[in-house]
């Protein structure tokens, strides 16, 4: 058996695993909604199915990108500070000793607590941009770093010999090699970050953001918009991992 031939089977062996789970999810709620008979808590499929073709409406619709807008802002932005981060560390070493500490706090203050002072700060509107901030941006510059940190010894010796600026050196050797760990930092900070994001908005009660449609879901106990509103969560972070893992097979 040639080696393609093995990579389609594991394939297909994996995707089928796969849609088993979903479908013995279904089939567990299916009997949760049975056994229980309570729709407002444990509303059926048909009733979930209803509303999630309900959400693809204009005004979801909008809401749904109004959210993902501003993932996508704070995801740049966070990429943008790690940049600047690593940039500095790259060229000098023991900057990064500045940065350590700032970052050991971020991952260990809890959520709750600095999201309570953030919104009293900065209100509901810019929230969620910087709690998401706090959240990704440590993941994004560890992981970095440890690319970086990867990188062999000698070809650091090398480029120290070589009588081109750091700017070349960096675009032309740094991120060529660590552009796997970029992507892989990309693929782990997108699905925590748009959770994260969301769970801002729930909490500062954002206009137009999915994090207040589920507030409202949850004050009129309505189980079948929470249930469809986190399908279309769980779908679009797919679609996106999926889309990036494309990328990476096809830069790198």
């Amino acid at each position: 058996m040639t080696s393609s031939m093995l990579t389609n089977k594991n394939r297909f062996l994996k995707t089928s695993i796969s849609l088993f789970t979903i479908l013995l999810l279904f089939l567990t709620w299916i009997i949760i909604s049975i056994t229980k008979d309570n729709a407002l808590i444990y509303p059926n499929i048909d009733q979930i199915f209803k509303r999630f073709l309900e959400l693809f409406q204009k005004e979801n619709l909008s809401i749904l990108f109004a959210s993902l807008s501003r993932l996508v802002i704070t995801i740049g932005i966070a990429f943008l500070i790690t940049f600047i981060i690593i940039s500095l560390y790259v060229r000098v070493p023991l900057s990064y000793q500045f940065f350590s500490p700032l970052i050991k706090i971020m991952r260990s203050v809890p959520f709750l607590s600095v999201s309570i002072f953030i919104i009293l700060v900065f209100g509901s509107k810019n929230s969620p941009y910087i709690i998401a901030l706090l959240v990704v941006l440590p993941v994004l510059i560890e992981g970095v770093k440890s690319g970086v940190d990867y990188i062999d010894d000698i070809i650091k010796d090398d480029l120290k010999l070589l009588e081109i600026g750091f700017i070349q050196k960096l675009f032309y050797v740094y991120i060529p090699i660590v552009l796997p760990t970029i992507i892989t930092s990309l693929l782990q900070v997108f699905g925590l970050g748009f959770k994260v994001m969301i769970m801002g908005e729930y909490f500062s009660q954002t206009n137009m953001s999915i994090g207040k449609e589920l507030f409202i879901a949850k004050s009129f106990i309505e189980m079948d918009s929470v249930i469809a509103w986190t399908i279309i969560i769980v779908l679009i972070t797919s679609i996106i991992e999926i889309l990036i893992n494309v990328a990476k097979r096809k830069l790198i």
